[in-house]
């Protein structure tokens, strides 16, 4: 059986090394492909995206750099956005679409979220930050520390704020799975059926015990659902 390439797509302020981990937890025949956006990690060199369509740009060139021949994304948080709006830009160029969409942690693109769509000063952004989780507190108790990530986060924010759902014409082929956590501060759940609307495939929607960040907490039983939704 061929590898099923998983590229992924990190959250506000995250790197790719979010996903290094899942790569010696996950099963043999699923490839995890981190996806680095510009500004961080090991491309802390390179300055950030300027606005959403740069960044999918960047993002499309870093994929199709790969053999597409059977794959999947996954993308939590500001990751979905990017995965659902990767996948139309691939879909334009003329590349085969994913087998299968993972989106994480993300309220439907049709909703304008407030976690993306915020003016925040430095001293209210780190209370967003505390309140949404996924970073240690001690690390704010660190200025150094903190002068490293809050110029990330609010190059993410920026970004965000260019972006702009727009309506397709032809919905999605492919299936789509929906992960929550359930108790997730982010996600307006009365929301969240209308991922349906956005795909002819099957949309099969899941929650797990946890807030915003539940990949953390329950990677395993994360892990176990994306191997059953690729390997069946």
């Amino acid at each position: 059986m061929k590898k099923i390439k998983l590229f992924c797509f990190p959250h506000l302020g995250g790197s790719a090394s979010i996903y290094y981990q899942w790569k010696t937890m996950i099963h043999k025949n699923i490839e995890i492909i981190p996806i680095e956006l510009a500004g961080r990690g090991e491309r802390n060199k390179e300055p950030f995206c300027k606005n959403f369509k740069e960044l999918l740009l960047d993002i499309s060139i870093q994929i199709t750099n790969n053999h597409l021949e059977k794959y999947a994304f996954f993308g939590h948080s500001m990751g979905a956005l990017i995965a659902y709006e990767i996948m139309y830009q691939l879909l334009n160029q003329g590349f085969p679409p994913p087998i299968h969409i993972f989106f994480s942690g993300s309220n439907p693109p049709s909703h304008k979220s407030d976690i993306f769509f915020k003016q925040l000063n430095e001293n209210d952004l780190i209370n967003e930050l505390k309140k949404i989780g996924g970073i240690s507190e001690t690390i704010f108790e660190y200025p150094e520390l903190v002068e490293v990530i809050l110029p990330i986060i609010q190059a993410d924010y920026k970004v965000m704020n260019t972006y702009n759902f727009t309506s397709q014409i032809k919905k999605m082929k492919n299936d789509v799975t929906i992960i929550l956590g359930d108790n997730d501060s982010t996600i307006i759940y009365e929301e969240i059926a209308k991922w349906r609307l956005l795909t002819i495939g099957k949309c099969s929607i899941y929650f797990m015990k946890g807030e915003h960040f539940y990949i953390n907490s329950n990677l395993k039983d994360l892990l176990k659902l994306i191997e059953l939704k690729l390997l069946k």
